[in-house]
């Protein structure tokens, strides 16, 4: 707990990287207020892609804050909790389609006007017949869910011919 206190002080993602062992956990609050989740099938293969591009965070903040009405803001904040809600569901049916029908990631549009270039690998991604595809936090990170372990592959080996950093990996369970 007092590890997580001070890692919340250099980043609101830190706690759940400490606490990340005791399994799936959503988070609250700015990131510091964790609590147990359903987890991922044991079966489903991500892949991780580093675009290459630097996104700059108060940039995108600033990009989202001029796009969106405080009207807007408040609708969007209305619904969350029913968002939340079929989000966990989907996880806790390990139904990775439904995962990324009920995800969302704000600063995806953000980032793609201000980083073009991660669009194009999201857009490449989803040709490439992933199950769900998201940006991770402000980017410029994307993370892909498969359930064919051999898509996961042959996108893989696609994006590292186009240069990218690509990383397979599987949920802890």
């Amino acid at each position: 707990d007092a590890l997580c206190d001070l890692g919340v002080t250099l980043g609101a993602d830190v706690p759940m990287c400490i606490r990340g062992h005791e399994g799936a956990q959503t988070a609250g609050g700015i990131g510091e207020i964790l609590a147990p989740a359903p987890g991922l099938s044991s079966d489903v293969t991500l892949l991780i892609v580093l675009p290459g591009t630097a996104v700059s965070t108060p940039a995108a903040f600033r990009m989202l804050d001029e796009r969106y009405t405080p009207e807007e803001i408040t609708e969007r904040i209305e619904t969350l909790p029913q968002r939340y809600d079929a989000h966990l569901r989907a996880l806790g049916a390990k139904d990775v389609q439904a995962l990324g029908r009920t995800s969302f990631n704000r600063f995806e549009e953000a980032v793609f006007a201000l980083q073009p270039s991660t669009q194009c690998v999201f857009d490449l991604l989803h040709a490439q017949h992933a199950d769900a595809v998201r940006m991770s936090g402000s980017g410029s990170t994307v993370f892909v869910y498969f359930t064919d372990a051999d898509a996961a592959k042959a996108a893989q080996n696609i994006l590292q011919e186009k240069g990218y950093a690509a990383y397979l990996c599987h949920p802890l369970v």
